[in-house]
């Protein structure tokens, strides 16, 4: 059962409160697909009751979590090159929890595409700004990985992304 943007925004009164959710429920652990609706549904209303500084917090909280889950990955990639990093995604997509479709590679970039947002989003631009703040758990994560020589770009937004991880110009 999805969680009511109206209802998730009466859980946190402040910012404060939400970030503090945050940093203890999901602090050391994972986010699997059972989560992602709940979460999205609770980051579209604190984004829509504080604007701004809620996309700021949003932004930095995921960035750190894609700088930690980087230095797990990376220890278990046989190397930090594209290649390496195609072949994480797709293992990803494997497990069953995000489905790719539309994987093309190429020397320098390999794209996917996410459809059918696990996160619930759409194309209200609310939505859109919430998703730019959650993808910094990715753009982190392949830039500490790669050590700056990739990046992460969602070139589509929601409801059915378009992602490309390239060589850095």
């Amino acid at each position: 059962m999805a969680i009511r943007d109206d209802l998730a925004g009466a859980l946190f009164p402040t910012l404060q409160e939400m970030i503090e959710f945050f940093s203890q429920k999901l602090g050391q652990d994972a986010l699997n697909v059972h989560d992602f609706e709940a979460t999205g549904a609770l980051l579209r209303a604190l984004a829509r009751k504080h604007g701004a500084p809620a996309l700021q917090a949003i932004e930095e909280y995921f960035g750190e979590r894609g700088k930690r889950n980087a230095a797990l990955i990376k220890a278990e990639l046989p190397d930090a090159n594209l290649e390496s990093l195609q072949n994480f995604f797709l293992g990803l997509a494997s497990t069953g929890e995000i489905q790719f479709t539309d994987v093309q590679s190429t020397e320098d970039r390999f794209f996917f595409s996410v459809e059918n947002c696990p996160i619930g989003y759409t194309e209200r631009m609310i939505d859109q700004k919430v998703c730019d703040c959650m993808m910094a758990i990715d753009r982190k994560m392949v830039e500490t990985i790669s050590e700056g020589k990739l990046t992460f770009e969602t070139i589509k937004g929601p409801p059915n992304c378009r992602n490309v991880v390239r060589k850095a110009q």
